[in-house]
């Protein structure tokens, strides 16, 4: 994997923001019920409330 690549998984910025993955992460640590069956908008709107 390149280092841009990598620093991109990594990255809560960029051009596409947090991977869904780090969101999934980030809403099972919040308790955030139903998050599994979100897509990354909806995700990302539900964290930020």
């Amino acid at each position: 994997m390149s280092a841009g690549r990598r620093g991109g998984l990594r990255s809560h910025q960029g051009a596409g923001g947090r991977t869904l993955r780090q969101l999934r992460n980030q809403a099972r640590q919040r308790g955030l019920k139903g998050q599994s069956s979100m897509n990354k908008e909806q995700l990302e709107q539900a964290l930020t409330r």
